[in-house]
């Protein structure tokens, strides 16, 4: 749905971040059992993007770049003093012991720090958003060479708010993709979801979406920014 919203000419290649699986339910037994045949994994999330993975590992890379800069293993950062206003405590020493005691959680949420401090200059953050782009092209690269993208003209639509973190992140990522797919388009996200749906259900009823699309995303828009008090509806 959401390469429909996002995309209007061609073939979609949709990055989201997420990291929801299909419930476990009576009838899957083997749901945690994952079974290998051939090339083929199954087994309950063996097959999605786990884009919400990347800012989750980011803010964990971020901690760690934090504990080796305080161990003097690694280059000093500001990333250090910026967790320790993120935690709401008083030293280094009281964020690492209450992250390795279980006391303090840092998840996805602490990812846009790392951003502001890159944006703020700090060499480590920096290279950490350059790592974060490898991955996001890394997992776009693979639905391509699984479909055959290769030599093709496609977008690569990209949803989430991550996406807004830095220009460096989606520089990264265009660099990383088209080294493989040189056609790659990256796109973001700008319109809800639920526009997809409709587009989708458009065609399976046999009618032509792409003279309603520009129409559906304007009413859609509009009745979202309604409905939330006049804002704009998020990626």
């Amino acid at each position: 749905m959401i390469p429909l919203a996002g995309s209007d000419d061609g073939r979609s290649v949709i990055l989201q971040a997420h990291v929801d699986v299909a419930p476990a339910e009576q009838s899957w037994p083997e749901a945690f059992s994952p079974k290998l045949e051939g090339d083929t994994l199954f087994g309950r999330g063996a097959c999605d993007d786990k884009g919400q993975i990347v800012p989750i590992y980011l803010a964990f890379k971020a901690l760690q770049a934090v504990a080796l800069a305080w161990t003097w293993r690694g280059p000093p950062t500001r990333l250090t003093q910026a967790f320790v206003e993120l935690a709401g405590v008083q030293s280094v020493e009281e964020l690492l012991e209450g992250l390795t005691l279980g006391r303090i959680y840092l998840g996805a949420d602490a990812a846009p720090v790392v951003f502001q401090v890159a944006a703020g200059g700090d060499a480590v953050a920096h290279e950490l958003i350059l790592w974060a782009g490898r991955e996001l092209g890394s997992m776009a690269i693979g639905v391509i060479h699984q479909l055959g993208f290769e030599a093709l003209s496609f977008d690569v639509v990209l949803a989430g708010s991550f996406f807004n973190g830095s220009p460096l992140l989606a520089e990264t990522m265009r660099q990383t993709i088209r080294a493989v797919a040189s056609g790659a388009r990256l796109v973001r996200l700008h319109v809800p979801p639920v526009v997809g749906g409709v587009l989708l259900g458009m065609e399976q009823a046999g009618l032509v979406p792409s003279a309603l699309r520009v129409s559906l995303i304007q009413s859609a828009g509009k009745l979202l920014q309604t409905a939330d008090g006049g804002q704009q509806p998020a990626d």
